[in-house]
């Protein structure tokens, strides 16, 4: 009897990527360099969640550059914390306002590297009102993260986020309660505020777009957005991509 071929003998490919789930609502993904377009730096970061979505920076001096193998020898988008930004173009994201209204449930992941800078917003629908924020995630004085939900700010102090350290946020919202989790912090519960919601841009890597500030420092690998809170199935489905993708598993 002749041996198997090895071809037959290797494990197939499962085929999954984010949009193996439904409801997905957006996704960038830094690895795949067919995704976004160079000029001095990435100008245009294309969604592959088949929406026809761009984070998008024109001035060459913000452009964010393609650091080859930043998050675990992995392409990722590596912001300066000078001025460093891009613009979703859009005050929705996969057509949710992210205004936390009861029947737009929600669940957001980022795959980034933070290198240290206090103030830095990794993503946000902001104005330049604290009170007023619909949704900003900015670094704090402790190495933690401060979150505004409809100008509520929750912040966190134990477990700080570690400098340079491979992580993924996750931030959900089940349509009557607002969970934030990382690999340095357990699922937390925070508050909702009742502000309304900012008519701004989503931005990645600095607070409002009509004037962005808080430019953030580090690398940004990935960027999930459904328009729904994973099942334990898909959530473990989605977390087996993440750890053989990026080498980490959502917490």
């Amino acid at each position: 009897m002749s041996p198997m071929s090895p071809r037959l003998l290797r494990p197939r490919s499962s085929g999954f990527s984010p949009r193996s789930i439904a409801n997905l609502g957006g996704w960038w993904d830094a690895t795949d360099a067919s995704s976004y377009t160079l000029d001095a730096g990435v100008s245009v970061w294309r969604d592959k969640s088949g929406l026809g979505q761009a984070f998008r920076q024109s001035s060459l001096t913000s452009q964010p550059t393609i650091n080859a193998s930043g998050i675990n020898n992995r392409a990722a988008l590596s912001f300066d914390s000078s001025n460093d930004w891009m613009d979703l173009e859009s005050q929705t994201l996969g057509g949710n306002d992210l205004g936390f209204s009861a029947g737009s449930p929600f669940t957001l992941f980022i795959v980034h590297r933070y290198a240290g800078v206090v103030g830095a917003h990794l993503f946000a629908k902001a104005s330049a009102t604290s009170a007023n924020r619909t949704l900003g995630v900015e670094t704090r004085t402790d190495s933690t993260y401060g979150f505004r939900a409809r100008g509520a700010q929750s912040g966190f102090h134990a477990n700080g986020l570690a400098i340079n350290a491979n992580d993924v946020l996750t931030i959900q919202w089940s349509g009557a309660a607002l969970t934030y989790s990382s690999r340095t912090r357990a699922s937390t519960s925070l508050t909702v505020g009742t502000a309304a919601v900012e008519a701004e841009n989503i931005t990645l890597g600095a607070r409002t777009a009509s004037s962005p500030v808080g430019f953030y420092n580090g690398l940004v690998g990935e960027i999930i957005f459904f328009n729904a809170v994973l099942s334990a199935a898909d959530k473990s489905r989605l977390s087996a991509y993440i750890q053989a993708k990026w080498g980490f598993a959502l917490p």
